[in-house]
């Protein structure tokens, strides 16, 4: 799914044919409004990945391509809105005194990557285990890899692409159901 780029001039942040244009008494109100549309935006990115792992056997799984296509899609629109990202990842709202709709919002996001957790462990390809620390793990791997890259602290010769999908391998391959000795995961098995 391609993920809309939004508006950096801090008026707007919805996609073309929705934007909402409003004055802004004051700064913190301001800054409050960017980052509920970007939570609201990343929100919705997030649940349509699952559409892409869907089967006619489970129509309401995310399945493992909607996983791989949620982190992707979690990159696209950080890289893509550094600046509305930093609104929501970088301290500048009051944790102290969250607003209800931005958390919600916000929390709308995690909630898509703990179903699609909860998913690849029913389909066997996740380990048990609580998918809600499962998806903290995955979610800092993914929100660290923006942050370097957002912040120009990866090396210029790095292509994302390719950091991506080994990042997204390498997650998967760390919350992977264990294999028990002797069984393969994939057929045929040569018994190793």
């Amino acid at each position: 799914m391609p993920v809309q780029r939004l508006d950096h001039s801090f008026k707007t942040v919805e996609p073309a044919g929705a934007l909402v244009r409003r004055p802004f008494d004051h700064p913190q109100v301001q800054v409050l409004e960017i980052g509920f549309r970007a939570a609201r935006n990343l929100n919705a990115v997030c649940h349509a990945c699952g559409a892409i792992g869907q089967t006619p056997a489970a129509p309401a799984s995310y399945g493992r391509a909607g996983f791989e296509a949620q982190g992707r899609a979690y990159l696209e629109f950080a890289l893509g809105n550094p600046s509305h990202y930093r609104v929501m990842f970088g301290g500048v709202l009051d944790r102290q005194t969250p607003d209800p709709g931005l958390a919600e919002e916000a929390g709308g996001a995690f909630q898509a990557l703990v179903d699609a957790l909860v998913d690849q462990q029913r389909a066997g390809l996740v380990r048990d285990g609580d998918p809600r620390r499962l998806a903290l793990f995955v979610w800092a791997a993914v929100h660290g890899l923006a942050m370097l890259a957002i912040d120009g602290q990866l090396p210029p010769d790095q292509d994302m692409a390719n950091l991506t999908r080994d990042a997204l391998e390498r997650i998967s391959a760390g919350i992977a159901r264990p294999v028990p000795q002797g069984e393969c995961r994939r057929a045929p098995c040569t018994g190793r």
